[in-house]
């Protein structure tokens, strides 16, 4: 993502695109309500562009959320484990949650966790293990996994997941929301969602796996704030999604 367009204003996004998914160019996005207010923050001694507001991060959950309540409500489930993915994903899958039982009371929502890690210290081995396992057992289970970002069709950690899962817990149905994702693949940027029933095609052929994601970025750039961890560990509370700005670009 092009640096040199940080100081322009973000584009303001009206009420009724939040309902598709909503692409994310170099100058950020926010809300009408929020125009008024700074785009650009400095947080110890660093400049930080917000690059999605807090409230536009709060209106796409909200839209996310009807969709897949009316979804779930014409498969007439009455409880969903949303699986969050530790450490990053955590807020997201927090939020969803919340939303999804703010919009039926009547539906079931528990909160799940797992974490996965790839490193041997320092390096990574490229084979994701489980660190943390799940606190609550998904048989049988209608399952969301939630990210915050999807990098590639195959994100390692949802592929893995879907194969170990289906080897030894044995959901009844699995879902994949992540908040972000940063692919150029049509196929993970479109709004479209794919109920994964038949695990063996999603094992044989991860790429079939289809999910939401919130915002599109299509580039690749290091985030931080809500859930994303920055410098000195002290970003993932921030309410917004943003970047680090080189000013020598």
């Amino acid at each position: 993502m092009a640096q040199g367009d940080w100081k322009k204003s973000p584009t303001i996004i009206k009420d009724e695109q939040y309902y598709n998914i909503i692409h994310v160019g170099p100058n950020g996005v926010t809300t009408p309500e929020e125009k008024s207010n700074p785009h650009i923050i400095n947080v110890d001694g660093k400049t930080i562009k917000v690059l999605i507001s807090e409230g536009a991060i709060r209106k796409r959950i909200d839209s996310l959320a009807d969709y897949l309540s009316e979804y779930y409500g014409e498969e007439k489930v009455s409880s969903i484990d949303v699986v969050a993915t530790l450490t990053g994903g955590m807020v997201f899958g927090s939020d969803i949650g919340r939303a999804l039982q703010s919009k039926d009371l009547s539906t079931m929502i528990r909160l799940n966790w797992y974490q996965l890690t790839s490193y041997d210290g320092e390096k990574s081995t490229g084979e994701p293990r489980i660190e943390k396992d799940l606190l609550h057992s998904i048989k049988g289970k209608h399952v969301l996994l939630t990210d915050d970002i999807a990098d590639t069709l195959t994100t390692a950690d949802f592929t893995y997941l879907l194969n170990w899962e289906n080897k030894y817990r044995k959901p009844r149905s699995m879902k994949a929301v992540t908040l972000l994702n940063k692919s150029t693949d049509k196929r993970i940027s479109d709004m479209n969602v794919h109920e994964v029933s038949d695990f063996s095609q999603i094992i044989s052929h991860p790429e079939a796996l289809e999910y939401i994601s919130g915002f599109h970025l299509g580039k690749d750039i290091f985030l931080m704030g809500y859930g994303m961890d920055g410098p000195n560990h002290f970003f993932r509370v921030y309410p917004f999604v943003g970047y680090i700005i080189d000013k020598r670009k």
